[in-house]
C-alpha cells in the first residue's frame, strides 16, 4: 500500500502505487501529478520546515521540489522509492534556499572602510564575524556571571565558597 500524506492522514484503499502516477504522468496525466502531489505534501513541507525553520521557505522549497520533479522525472531511477527521490529532491531544494537567504542576510561592509583599508574585503568581514561572535559570546559570560552572583547573594557568607 502506498505512503499518503494527504489530508485526511488515512491512506485510500486502492491507490494506485506512486511508480503507476509516475507512468501516468508520462503519458501526460494531469491528475496523476495532482494525486503526487496531494500524496507526499505534508512530508515535503515537514523536511523543507525543518531544514529551513521558517513558514513560507518551506513552502517555496516544496514548491520548486514538485516543479523540479515534474520537468526531470526522467532523472528517476527507481533504486529508491518516489517518495524516497522526492524527499531527496526537497531537502537538497530547501538547502539551496537556506544559502540564498544567509548571503541576502550578510551585513554590507561600508565602501569607506574598504577603501581607506589596507586589508582585502573578505578580511574586514571575517574580522567584523569575529567581533560579533566575540560581543555575543562576552555577553553570554556577563549573563551567566550575573547570574551566579544573583544565587550566591542568596546564600549564607559561608555557603558562598
Amino acid at each position: 500500500m502506498p505512503h499518503q500524506d494527504g489530508a485526511a492522514g488515512s491512506p485510500a484503499e486502492n491507490a494506485p502505487p506512486d511508480e503507476v502516477l509516475l507512468q501516468r504522468i508520462v503519458e501526460g496525466d494531469v491528475s496523476a501529478f495532482d494525486e503526487l502531489f496531494r500524496r507526499h505534501r505534508l512530508s515535503a513541507y515537514r523536511v523543507a520546515w525543518r531544514l529551513l525553520g521558517h513558514e513560507a521557505d518551506a513552502l517555496d522549497a516544496v514548491q520548486d521540489s514538485f516543479v523540479k520533479v515534474l520537468r526531470q522525472w526522467r532523472q528517476f531511477r527507481g533504486r529508491s522509492s518516489f517518495r524516497t527521490w522526492l524527499l531527496r529532491v526537497v531537502s537538497r531544494t530547501a538547502l539551496d534556499i537556506g544559502r540564498q537567504r544567509q548571503r541576502q542576510q550578510l551585513p554590507p561592509v561600508p565602501i569607506r572602510r574598504v577603501v581607506a583599508c589596507q586589508q582585502e574585503p573578505m578580511d574586514l568581514i571575517v574580522h567584523d564575524d569575529l567581533q560579533a561572535t566575540l560581543h555575543t559570546t562576552l555577553s553570554e559570560i556577563q549573563w551567566i556571571v550575573n547570574a551566579h552572583a544573583l544565587a550566591l547573594g542568596g546564600l549564607a557568607p559561608a555557603a558562598r565558597q
